[in-house]
């Protein structure tokens, strides 16, 4: 993973050891700063590597390179039991370790251990955070997936424990009791173990570091040293002193090449009298002369049950956010159909919500609480075993049903706005289901409108059909607007309830009565229409029919002699024309003006009426027929009309000069018949 390489020049630079990597994405695997290592053995600074490269590729490679000569390292050459220093027993802490570590920041080139130079492990690294603005990362490598069920067996066994005692520093104890039987358990579950237990102190508390009591009284001191080492290698926390009580035969020490081992934590013999120097007595169980309570089977019993507690919270709670999601979209169903489908959805999601063992749960939490608070035990003690860890948790129990609570009255809150939403969303589905259907209508009674709008009839009794079939059709399409007035009632109650559509509503609602307003105006217009066709028609073919007669009392019967018959046929003859006249005049005022309407210009003001495109040729020049027809005839009986009212008029002269001659005494001859 980490490599030297020669820079050519009698040196070694340290080249990068971990992945460029985005910061985020660093972040997801742990990794938040820039390794530089320095692989060399102290005593071993001159023998050759067979990972060698060199600097140029290095650079090429895209590594950062930093140099170091050879002569600082001879001079910084530590002592060792190899290297001419300390011989055997305690070595120093500063003197133990690894590989030589220089770090720096890739972001500010922040370097927290070049000044000191000190020797520390990867995992120490890991805790400690190379740049101030980066934050600490220590935690989350622990392993937290571990629960007190899963190592219950090996727990039971009481292989160690963590009293809740604590050291001079604050940091947590933890103990191997004395047992003789340390090498039946398996390393695999005493790694699981230790792996646990480091993780029942509170965060803070942790790191301080741990204070290990090794007690090998009544031990094989051979056994030392793999416990030793696989809390160096399984032990996920930081350890500062592993205290090992001297064992009843304390030589057999001498069996073991113990001050050989290289460990990242300092190490200590001490006796059980010597231990009490170390560790106040009140933070030591009954094992080592302490006054410390501490009950393994009650310990395993309330833990056990706390971690069920908070593991059942936890899932409850991720459910409920999980609910929360789901009462979170937004996206609507586009049919009734599916609204009222998701509206059964979200009733059964309420029951769902109902159903949450909130109170279970808050009971078993209230539980611990006052057991942990009031300090009364499962066993009915004044004091539980491990009390300092389990106040730790206290805010956490606390939290956990601050929030289920929270959680679910948020919930409920986000049940019912959803489910005013989802109402809200059903009516606007039925409305629009509703107006569909009118906007439907409307365009199916368009189309039947318009397969005949432009007839007009070619007679009186045509145009008075015509005129009954519309009026049908217009009588049923005036109970279809009731319809329409309804669905309009409708949005101005949904939009003034404040529906989350309204302005949506109002669209339609406008659309709606636009449309059927431009088909209402096209209904009223061929109403009219057909009405004025009907009585231009009716009064044509009056004055058609009347014709003949006319002719006839305008051309039969002779003249009469007498003055007064004569006056009485001038008149009759004279009203006679102002019949004729009146009757040619209304049916050409009645005709001038259905030609006007059925011939009007389009404008921009009717441009988008139904009738604006009509083509109503067909039916002027019916129109034109009948009244080119009627004038003919208007001016043949005007000829007729006129040619008598001349000789009515010349045989009331001749009557008139008669009588004049009668009343002078000459007698004159009337001319014969």
């Amino acid at each position: 993973m980490f490599q030297t390489v020669s820079d050519g020049i009698g040196g070694h630079v340290a080249v990068t050891g971990l992945e460029f990597l985005p910061l985020p994405a660093a972040a997801d695997r742990g990794c938040q700063t820039e390794v530089n290592h320095v692989v060399r053995r102290p005593g071993k600074e001159s023998e050759p590597s067979s990972d060698l490269i060199d600097s140029r590729g290095a650079r090429q490679a895209g590594l950062r390179v930093e140099h170091r000569r050879n002569e600082d390292w001879q001079r910084r050459r530590w002592a060792s039991p190899q290297g001419g220093g300390t011989a055997g027993g305690y070595v120093p802490r500063r003197h133990r370790g690894t590989d030589e570590i220089t770090t720096a920041c890739a972001m500010c080139e922040h370097r927290p251990f070049d000044r000191i130079r000190t020797r520390v492990s990867l995992d120490q690294i890991t805790q400690t955070p190379l740049c101030p603005a980066l934050p600490r990362i220590g935690r989350s490598f622990r392993n937290d997936g571990i629960k007190a069920a899963d190592v219950l067996p090996v727990l039971k066994e009481k292989v160690a424990f963590v009293s809740g005692g604590r050291d001079k520093r604050g940091g947590p104890i933890l103990t191997f009791p004395a047992r003789s039987n340390h090498d039946r358990i398996k390393q695999e579950d005493l790694r699981r173990l230790v792996t646990y237990l480091s993780t029942v102190p509170s965060e803070d508390v942790c790191k301080r570091g741990f204070t290990v009591i090794i007690d090998m009284r009544g031990s094989k001191w051979d056994l030392i040293k793999p416990l030793l080492k696989t809390l160096q290698e399984a032990f996920p926390a930081e350890i500062c002193v592993a205290l090992i009580i001297k064992p009843d035969t304390f030589w057999q020490k001498q069996k073991t090449n113990f001050g050989s081992a290289k460990f990242t934590f300092e190490t200590s013999m001490v006796s059980v009298e010597g231990l009490t120097k170390l560790v106040d007595p009140s933070q030591l169980t009954d094992d080592f002369d302490g006054s410390l309570e501490y009950n393994h089977e009650e310990w395993m019993d309330l833990r056990v049950s706390l971690e069920e507690f908070i593991g059942s919270a936890v899932h409850l709670l991720s459910r409920l956010e999980d609910l929360q999601e789901m009462l979170a979209k937004k996206e609507f169903p586009v049919d009734v159909e599916g609204s009222r489908r998701l509206i059964d959805e979200h009733a059964q999601l309420k029951k769902k919500v109902m159903k949450a063992p909130v109170e279970e749960l808050d009971r078993e939490g209230q539980r611990l609480l006052q057991c942990i608070r009031s300090s009364d035990g499962f066993s009915g003690r004044n004091c539980i075993s491990g009390s300092a860890d389990f106040q730790s948790v206290v805010p956490k129990i606390a939290s956990l049903l601050d929030k289920l609570h929270s959680t679910r009255q948020h919930l409920h809150q986000m049940w019912h706005v959803r489910k005013l939403k989802l109402d809200q969303c059903f009516q606007l589905r039925l409305y629009e289901q509703d107006a569909e259907k009118m906007f439907d209508w409307i365009s199916h009674n368009k189309e039947l409108f318009l397969q005949s709008h432009t007839e007009i009839g070619v007679s009186y009794q045509h145009a008075v059909d015509l005129q009954t079939q519309h009026n049908h059709f217009a009588m049923n399409s005036m109970n279809a607007y009731v319809n329409i007035n309804r669905i309009m009632s409708v949005a101005s109650r949904l939009s003034e309830a404040g529906h989350y559509a309204s302005q949506q509503i109002k669209q339609i609602s406008a659309q709606l009565d636009q449309e059927w307003k431009s088909f209402a105006a096209a209904l009223d217009e061929r109403s009219t229409i057909l009405a004025m066709s009907a009585v231009f028609h009716q009064k044509s073919e009056q004055f058609l029919s009347g014709v003949e007669s006319w002719c006839k009392m305008c051309s039969e019967g002779g003249l009469p002699t007498e003055m007064q018959d004569l006056e009485l046929a001038i008149h009759h003859h004279q009203t006679l024309y102002e019949q004729v006249t009146q009757a040619y005049a209304e049916v050409s005022q009645d005709g001038k003006a259905l030609l006007d309407v059925l011939q009007r210009p389009l404008s921009p003001g009717n441009s988008e009426s139904l009738t604006a495109t009509a083509n109503y040729s067909k039916a002027v020049h019916c129109i034109l027929d009948v009244v080119h027809e009627v004038l003919h005839h208007q001016r043949r009986l005007e000829s007729i009309w006129q040619h008598r009212k001349v000789r009515l008029h010349q045989r009331l002269q001749l009557c008139v000069f008669q009588q004049d001659v009668q009343q002078g005494g000459s007698p004159l001859l009337l001319p014969p018949q």
